[in-house]
């Protein structure tokens, strides 16, 4: 019987196209998500949150959505090819934008907890939470980029939860943290995932030339 051939794994640079192609591939549905958790959280905070804060940040949520939105039609107006031979400039741009992102839901935290009465909370709470565990498939692969954009979004929401006039605000606080805790968990089994997946699929190609 013959064995096959050795392979050896493939590099960071072997990977990089497949990382940066899944990326831009889930980005529609990334972008409207993102916009539908804007909409809902100016709707709710807007009769409850002092209007000047949600308007701007209302504003400046819109503006990177239209830079990400531009981002995302480039890259796929430059075709295959040239999006593969400038994997890592196209992976620069989509982590910028990410983390932008991120920074928005963590500002959003600490500018809108507080305001209303439990459901706003719960709401801004749960949003927060989603587009961390959402994060986990567009950027857990990058695994810094991944623990820098939950950071962005949790860090300033439990400090925000922390300081919060309220009995139990550590205790809340804790909670939090504990999910922040297992979204890191999270993403380090994913990024595992991946990297097992792309690999074998390389040494597929590799074996079959």
């Amino acid at each position: 019987m013959t064995e096959a051939p050795h392979t050896p794994p493939a590099s960071r640079a072997e990977l990089l196209p497949d990382a940066v192609r899944f990326a831009y591939a889930q980005g529609p549905v990334s972008l409207g998500g993102n916009m539908l958790g804007a909409v809902v959280l100016v709707l709710i905070f807007w009769p409850v949150g002092p209007r000047t804060e949600v308007l701007v940040w209302a504003s400046m949520f819109a503006l990177l959505w239209v830079l990400r939105a531009v981002t995302l039609r480039a890259y796929h107006r430059a075709g295959e090819g040239a999006a593969r031979d400038a994997a890592l400039t196209w992976q620069r741009r989509w982590n910028a934008g990410a983390l932008a992102s991120g920074a928005m839901w963590g500002l959003a935290g600490w500018l809108f907890y507080g305001e209303g009465g439990p459901f706003h909370q719960t709401t801004l709470l749960l949003t927060v939470y989603s587009y961390c565990v959402g994060a986990v498939a567009m950027l857990a692969s990058q695994y810094r980029v991944f623990f820098a954009f939950i950071s962005l979004c949790f860090l300033p929401t439990i400090a925000r939860v922390a300081t919060h006039d309220d009995p139990k605000a550590l205790q809340m606080a804790g909670v939090v943290a504990l999910i922040y805790g297992m979204s890191m968990l999270l993403g380090r089994t994913y990024r595992r995932s991946f990297a097992e997946s792309a690999q074998l699929r390389l040494r597929t190609e590799r074996l079959a030339k």
